[in-house]
């Protein structure tokens, strides 16, 4: 939900806000308000304008949700959205204000009414699936008149306690889109799972392979962040590096043999050639006659020792 920082700065009326009442820059995007009609319409006119506007290898549509505090996503503070469409929105469905679910003198306050919270929590979720919806009816047009793969980066909830109920995020209801668009599905798992063996890659293949049409159009995004909570696990490195990134890659490409990592800037040098390796992994290499034999289901480099030329 967020476009340009021109955007932000010029419409203050399409601002998302929170439920305490400020401005809803919840996390590090200036989240827009696009249950706007004029905001939508004017973002998605952006989004078109850059796509046209340039020759793209493709299109990603990443992280369409709301953002959240990790500790606590309902802080008042941090809790988004609470703008008027959307308040005015869910009181004529479910009958009250959903700013009440934040007032302790409330009936509906969430601490003691779960029902309530419950039930915008779904109404948050009907939004973000519809949002993917709505972009991707306006994207995937322009996408087919120029051979562009679209990819969809969401963030993982059948995983996860933490992104479906603080971010509005149903990854199956997302990945139900995949029968109305040909949109690739790119799986990004949250910090929760950063500290975790690489093999969880394989976990989650299994779970999304059984909801995504075709194996080709999965594939997983890893995060290579400095900033990983190391100090409770016995990893040497905050960041993801060395033989720990190399079977990472591995593990996610199992699903259809790409992996997206994020990002250029944040993996260590030398680590780009283990990963090559490790995404090679699925290639067989033989003797055969006075040459080799080579099988592999990816396009792949192969670098020899001497000097010969092979042909």
């Amino acid at each position: 939900p967020a476009a340009t920082a021109e955007m932000w700065n010029e419409h203050p009326e399409w601002r998302e806000r929170t439920a305490a009442g400020g401005d809803g820059r919840v996390g590090w995007r200036n989240a827009l308000n696009l249950q706007s009609p004029a905001c939508f319409k004017a973002a998605l006119e952006w989004t078109r304008n850059t796509i046209e506007g340039h020759e793209w290898d493709g299109i990603n549509l990443a992280e369409l949700n709301f953002d959240a505090d990790f500790e606590d996503y309902l802080r008042p503070d941090r809790f988004v959205p609470m703008n008027p469409e959307v308040r005015a929105g869910f009181a004529r469905e479910a009958g009250f204000d959903p700013a009440l679910l934040f007032q302790p003198k409330s009936p509906y306050y969430h601490k003691r009414n779960a029902e309530a919270l419950a039930r915008f929590l779904r109404y948050r979720e009907d939004l973000v699936t519809d949002w993917h919806r709505r972009v991707l009816a306006v994207i995937e047009p322009l996408a087919a008149q120029r051979g562009l793969e679209v990819i969809v980066t969401a963030l993982d909830s059948l995983h996860s306690a933490y992104v479906r109920p603080a971010l509005g995020v149903n990854s199956e209801r997302l990945a139900a889109l995949m029968k109305e668009f040909p949109f690739t599905l790119q799986v990004e798992d949250p910090a929760e799972h950063w500290m975790q063996p690489p093999d969880r890659y394989r976990r989650f293949s299994e779970t999304y392979l059984r909801l995504v049409p075709e194996r080709r159009r999965l594939m997983f995004d890893i995060n290579v962040m400095p900033d990983r909570a190391v100090d409770k696990t016995s990893l040497a490195s905050a960041r993801a590096t060395g033989s720990e990134l190399a079977l990472t890659a591995a593990a996610a490409a199992w699903a259809s043999g790409r992996v997206a990592i994020y990002s250029e800037f944040t993996v260590a040098s030398q680590d780009w050639a283990l990963m090559g390796t490790a995404l090679a992994a699925g290639a067989r290499m033989d003797p055969s006659g006075s040459g080799w034999r080579i099988e592999a289901p990816v396009a792949l480099r192969l670098l020899f020792s001497d000097p010969r030329n092979y042909y």
